[in-house]
């Protein structure tokens, strides 16, 4: 979802990244998040401008969700030919957290995937907007709080939401735990 309106932005962000304003967004487990960046006076229209470009599905198209489908199945499956040191971080991150998935995952799901159910997604992800705003800089009380006004009209924030729970894992003590997997590239045997 998020590459699709990065992909999106991509064009009509280039006059505002040519006049010093930006935006980085960050998704994890615990949600999505944004970051305008930039010195203007016309900071509050472009953060507007990129707050509403997430919740705005009707740019995208057929050939460029097959195309970020594409070069996410790449990575995926390149991922498999990362050092054994990145694979036992992934590996350990994926046993301690209840949302993550390993790649076989992620592919086996993407194969399915339709830029169907992705357009029908944004409703899920906006339906219980927990929103947290940290402004600093030049940016008066006032200004800030507009800020915080245009975020929570876009979204149409949600008070009480309930987070899910981390998956807990409890190893026995004086216990060895070993975990094997089969060489995945048969080109690099140091490959795990």
């Amino acid at each position: 979802y998020v590459n699709l309106v990065d992909d999106c932005l991509s064009e009509s962000n280039y006059p505002a990244a040519v006049s010093g304003l930006n935006y980085t967004r960050g998704v994890d487990t615990a949600g999505l998040g944004i970051t305008v960046l930039g010195y203007s006076d016309k900071i509050d229209k472009y953060f507007e401008f990129i707050v509403k470009s997430f919740r705005d599905t009707s740019k995208f198209e057929e050939a460029q969700f097959d195309r970020i489908k594409e070069n996410l199945m790449k990575s995926l499956t390149n991922e498999r030919k990362n050092s054994p040191l990145s694979h036992s971080q992934k590996l350990l991150y994926h046993l301690s957290q209840s949302s993550l998935w390993t790649p076989e995952e992620k592919i086996a799901c993407l194969c399915d995937i339709t830029l169907e159910d992705v357009i029908s997604q944004e409703v899920v992800l906006f339906e219980n907007v927990q929103l947290e705003m940290f402004v600093y800089g030049n940016a008066t009380v006032n200004e800030s709080f507009n800020l915080l006004d245009i975020a929570e009209r876009i979204y149409g924030c949600n008070d009480a939401v309930t987070a899910e729970p981390s998956r807990a894992v409890n190893l026995e003590t004086r216990k060895q735990y070993i975990y094997m997997e089969h060489c995945r590239d048969h080109e690099n045997t140091n490959s795990a």
